[in-house]
C-alpha cells in the first residue's frame, strides 16, 4: 500500500460544471507566480475560458487543477501516496495522470465545502485524476505523489466517452437560449438511462442546476409566459426611475425582435411559436433533437444538422457545420495543449500514433483535432505527411488575437440566433421604426424577463383598491404608533440652508477598535470593556479583513463574530467579551449569527451545517435536529424563542427553503423563502417579482410595490435602500405603501460597506450609524442619522488614523 493519508469532502455543487482545486491561498482569479514568466502553467492558464481549457477530463498547472464535470453535485477525495499507486480495477469512468506544482504544500477545493488537504510540502507532484459519474453526482478522487527528475507530460489511462464529442452547437446558435438550455437539461437527465424523460423530470433536473437562474425559479415556471414583462418598480429617485424605464424599453424592444425571429424559426419547423417552456418541447422535437413518445422524450442519437433542417443557404450550412465540428474537438484540443505545456521548452515531438497512444484516442481523432489546437495556443509543425509532428505551446498572454474556447463551444456566449432574415427583414425594420417614434405601447406582447421571485403566495385580493390596501397596512401595524412618522413634511434632506452636520454623542453601545479593544461609554466617559487576542489587526483599504464583521450588545457583554475570513487563522469565529474583561469563545467556523431581542441568546450556523441556540446567561446550548442532507444552513432571525433558518438540500434543489425551529420541537418548513426576521416585531421580509412582501408574526401578509432591493428596518415600520453616486438613503413608510419615499442625501465620504467595509448599524428604530470611507493616513469619518428628521451628525473620530471602527449594535 502506498497510501499515506486521505480525506473525503462533502457533497457540494460544482461551479459552472467544473472541478476547481488549487494551492490554499492561490485563488482561481490569481495571477501566475512571479517565476512563471510566460503564463503557460500559471493561474490564468487554468481558469480562463471554461470547458475547452479544462480538456476532456482534467488539466493542471502551477498551483491549480481544473476538471471537466457536469451540472451535478460533486464529491471529491484527496489522497497522498508515497509512490505511484497501483492501477485499480475500480470502475472509474475517466482517468488521467498529470504533473502538478504546489507552491504552498496545501491544496483545497474551491467548491462550497472548501476541503483542504496537506501534501508533503511544496514541490513537484504527479496526480492521478479519477472520475466516476454516478446517478446524482460526479465522484472525483485525486491521488498525489512526489516526483523528481524530468517532468513527464500527462497521460490518459481511461476513457468512457469519445474524446471527440457530439455537441449540436449549430442548434445552440439557432435555438432560443432558454429552449437550448431545456434541451441540455433533457440530455443530462437522459445520460445513462433508456427511459423517456417527462417534462416534470426535466424540470426537476433544470431546477437542480447550480446557476443564478435556477435560484430564481418559482412554482409553475415551466408553464410561465415567456413574454411577460412587468414594468420596473419605483426607487424613489427620478433619475434612477428614468434609467430603469429606459433599460426596460430597450429590453422590451430586443425581446420583440427576438420573438419575431423565434416565430420565424417556429414557422420553418412547422410548429406554433411556444408561449412557455412546456410548449418548447415541440420545437425540440421538430428540430430533430428529441423524439417524442407517449411517456416523454428521448434524446436523438445523431441530431440532424441545423442548416439542413432549416433550409439555409450553402454558405450558412457550412458555417453551422463548422460550428458543430469545432465544438466537438475543443476539449480534445485542450488535452493536446497540456502535452506541449508540460514538455521541456513547452515543445513536444512525436508521431501521430504516439500522440494518440498517450491521449488514449484514435489516430483519426488526433489528426482531426490539429486544425483546432492553434486556438488553444499551439503551433503545429510537420514538414511532410509522414514526418513527426512538433507541437509548441505559446503564451496566452502574448497573443491578444488568440481565440479562447467558450462561447462558440456551444455552452456560453450571447444569445444571438442568427437566423436568415429574408422576408422577415421588412417586418423587423417596421417594428424598429415604430419603436423609434413612440413610447413602448402598453398592450405590447413583448415582455421583460421577470425579476427573481422566491415567493409562491398570492395576495388574498390582488385587485384591491389603494384605499383598501392602505387600510390593510394600518391594521397590519396597529400594534405600532400610527401617527405621522416624519418630523418634517419635506421629502429630501438636508433642506436648503439647513446646517448639514451637528455634534454627535458617542455610539450608544460602544465600538470595536483595530487594536482589539472593545470600548463602551459609562457616564459619558469611554471605558475599556475588554480586549480580544487579536490586537494587531491591520486595515486593508476600507475593510478589516482579519477582524470581526459584527458586534452585538447583550446583557452579558459584547458578542463579536467574523465570517468568511478564509485567508486568516481563527477565521469564522464568535467571541463574547464579558463585562469583567474576560473573553469567552462561542464557537468557530461560524457562517451566520443572529441575536434575540433581549440579548440573552444567539443563534449560530456553522460550516458543518449545524444550527445551535446558545444561552449566554448559563452557557447552555440546544442543537436543531438535523434535516436530511442539510446543506448551507443560514440563520436569518430569532423571535419569540423561535429560530428562522434558510437551508438547502444536498439531494434537492440547490436554492434554499425557510424553516422555523422552536427548541424542543421538530423544524417546520415555511411556504415562503424569507430574507430577514425583525427581532422586535417578528415581521419577516421576503422578495417577490412585483416588490417586497412583509409577513407579520400572526401570518398576515402585505405586498409593497417598491424597489425589490429594499431592506427592512428594525421595528418593521420602514424599508430602506442605499444608492451611490450620489450617495443617498431612501426610506419607504409601510403605512402609505411606500408611495411617498423620503430621501436623505449623504456626503461623499459616507459610504457603508464600500469594498467590504463595515455595515450600517441601527442604534434604535429611529437612529442609524453610518460608517464612512477614508485614506489610510486620515481619520475615518462616521455619522449618525435621525431618520425621522433627516438630520446628520458627524461622530468624533475614534482610534488611530486609518483605523476602521466597528460599531456595536445595541439591544432594541
Amino acid at each position: 500500500m502506498t497510501l499515506q493519508r486521505g480525506v473525503d469532502g462533502a457533497t457540494s455543487w460544482s461551479d459552472w460544471s467544473s472541478l476547481e482545486v488549487g494551492d490554499a491561498g492561490h485563488q482561481s482569479d490569481a495571477w501566475p507566480p512571479a517565476d512563471v514568466g510566460d503564463g503557460l502553467l500559471g493561474g490564468c492558464s487554468g481558469y480562463f475560458g471554461g470547458q475547452g481549457l479544462a480538456g476532456t477530463v482534467a488539466r493542471a498547472g502551477d498551483g491549480w487543477l481544473q476538471g471537466t464535470g457536469s451540472w451535478r453535485r460533486t464529491v471529491v477525495r484527496f489522497e497522498l501516496h508515497a509512490a505511484a499507486p497501483a492501477t485499480e480495477d475500480e470502475p472509474w469512468c475517466e482517468a488521467v495522470e498529470t504533473p502538478y506544482t504546489s507552491r504552498t504544500g496545501v491544496i483545497e477545493s474551491f467548491e462550497a465545502d472548501g476541503l483542504k488537504f496537506e501534501l508533503d510540502g511544496a514541490g513537484m507532484y504527479r496526480v492521478r485524476v479519477l472520475l466516476r459519474r454516478e446517478d446524482e453526482r460526479d465522484r472525483w478522487c485525486l491521488r498525489f505523489w512526489r516526483v523528481t527528475g524530468p517532468v513527464e507530460p500527462p497521460r490518459w489511462l481511461a476513457r468512457s466517452a469519445p474524446a471527440v464529442g457530439l455537441v449540436p452547437a449549430d442548434w445552440r446558435k439557432a435555438l432560443p437560449e432558454r429552449v437550448w438550455q431545456l434541451y441540455r437539461t433533457v440530455q443530462e437527465e437522459a445520460a445513462g438511462t433508456d427511459a423517456p424523460i417527462s417534462p416534470e423530470r426535466a424540470a426537476s433536473r433544470y431546477e437542480s442546476r447550480p446557476w443564478p437562474r435556477s435560484r430564481e425559479l418559482e412554482e409553475g415556471w415551466l408553464d410561465a409566459d415567456l413574454w411577460t414583462v412587468p414594468e420596473p418598480l419605483p426607487t424613489g429617485h427620478a433619475d434612477l426611475d428614468r434609467e430603469n424605464r429606459r433599460e426596460w424599453r430597450a429590453a422590451a424592444e430586443g425581446t420583440a425582435k427576438r420573438k419575431k425571429k423565434w416565430r420565424k424559426l417556429s414557422e420553418r419547423l412547422g410548429v406554433p411559436l411556444p408561449s412557455n417552456l412546456r410548449e418548447s418541447f415541440a420545437l425540440l422535437v421538430a428540430s430533430g433533437l428529441l423524439h417524442a413518445d407517449a411517456e416523454g422524450y428521448r434524446v436523438a442519437a445523431t441530431p440532424p444538422p441545423a442548416g439542413d433542417v432549416l433550409g439555409l443557404a450553402s454558405e450558412q450550412c457550412a458555417e453551422y457545420a463548422e460550428r458543430r465540428h469545432r465544438a466537438g474537438h475543443l476539449s480534445l484540443a485542450g488535452d493536446v495543449y497540456a502535452l506541449a505545456a508540460w514538455s521541456p521548452g513547452h515543445t513536444i515531438t512525436g508521431t501521430a500514433a504516439e500522440f494518440a497512444d498517450r491521449l488514449l484516442i484514435s489516430v483519426e481523432d488526433f489528426c482531426s483535432a490539429l486544425p483546432y489546437v492553434q486556438e488553444e495556443g499551439l503551433t503545429v509543425l510537420q514538414p511532410g505527411p509522414d514526418d513527426p509532428i512538433t507541437l509548441t505551446a505559446r503564451s496566452r498572454w502574448d497573443d491578444e488575437d488568440l481565440v479562447y474556447g467558450g462561447s462558440d463551444a456551444g455552452e456560453g456566449g450571447e444569445d444571438e440566433h442568427h437566423l436568415p432574415d429574408d422576408e422577415d427583414t421588412e417586418l423587423l425594420r417596421a417594428l424598429d421604426a415604430q419603436q423609434a417614434r413612440h413610447e413602448w405601447p402598453a398592450d405590447s406582447d413583448a415582455t421583460f424577463p421577470p425579476v427573481p421571485d422566491w415567493v409562491e403566495h398570492e395576495d388574498p385580493d390582488p385587485e384591491a383598491e389603494l384605499e383598501e390596501r392602505l387600510a390593510e397596512a394600518g391594521e397590519f401595524f396597529e400594534r405600532q404608533d400610527a401617527d405621522e412618522w416624519w418630523e418634517s413634511p419635506g421629502r429630501e434632506y438636508p433642506e436648503e440652508g439647513a446646517e448639514e452636520f451637528g455634534s454627535a454623542d458617542p455610539p450608544r453601545a460602544g465600538l470595536f477598535r483595530c487594536d482589539g479593544r472593545v470600548i463602551v461609554w459609562r457616564d459619558g466617559e469611554p471605558r475599556i470593556l475588554g480586549r480580544t487576542d487579536r490586537c494587531d489587526l491591520v486595515p486593508e483599504d476600507n475593510c478589516l479583513r482579519d477582524g470581526p464583521d459584527v458586534a452585538l450588545e447583550t446583557p452579558y457583554g459584547v458578542v463579536l463574530a467574523a465570517f468568511d475570513k478564509e485567508d486568516f487563522e481563527n477565521w469564522q469565529w464568535a467571541q463574547l467579551v464579558r463585562h469583567d474583561g474576560t473573553v469567552h469563545m462561542l464557537g468557530d467556523t461560524i457562517r451566520t449569527l443572529q441575536r434575540s431581542r433581549d440579548g440573552r441568546s444567539v443563534a449560530i450556523s456553522t460550516r458543518d451545517d449545524v444550527v445551535r441556540l446558545l444561552d449566554l446567561a448559563d452557557g447552555s446550548a440546544q442543537t436543531m435536529p438535523g434535516l436530511e442532507d442539510d446543506f448551507w444552513l443560514q440563520v436569518i432571525g430569532v423571535f419569540a424563542g423561535q429560530v428562522y433558518v434558510n437551508r438547502s438540500s444536498v439531494n434537492g434543489p440547490p436554492y434554499p427553503r425557510s424553516w422555523r425551529w422552536r427548541p424542543g420541537h421538530a423544524p417546520e418548513q415555511l411556504d415562503v423563502l424569507l430574507q430577514w426576521v425583525d427581532p422586535i416585531t417578528g415581521t419577516a421580509l421576503a422578495a417577490r417579482k412585483d416588490g417586497r412582501l412583509l409577513i407579520a408574526a400572526d401570518g398576515t401578509r402585505l405586498r409593497l410595490p417598491i424597489d425589490p432591493s429594499a431592506e427592512l428596518a428594525p421595528g418593521g415600520r420602514l424599508l430602506y435602500t442605499m444608492r451611490r453616486d450620489p450617495h443617498a438613503l431612501t426610506f419607504f413608510d409601510v403605512h402609505d405603501l411606500g408611495r411617498n419615499p423620503r430621501i436623505v442625501w449623504l456626503p461623499p465620504d459616507c459610504d457603508p460597506e464600500y469594498f467590504g467595509g463595515p455595515a450600517m448599524v441601527w442604534e434604535d428604530t429611529r437612529h442609524l450609524l453610518i460608517p464612512g470611507v477614508g485614506h489610510s493616513e486620515e481619520p475615518r469619518p462616521a455619522y449618525r442619522l435621525n431618520v425621522q428628521s433627516g438630520k446628520l451628525e458627524r461622530l468624533p473620530v475614534y482610534g488611530r488614523p486609518g483605523d476602521i471602527p466597528l460599531f456595536v449594535q445595541p439591544m432594541f
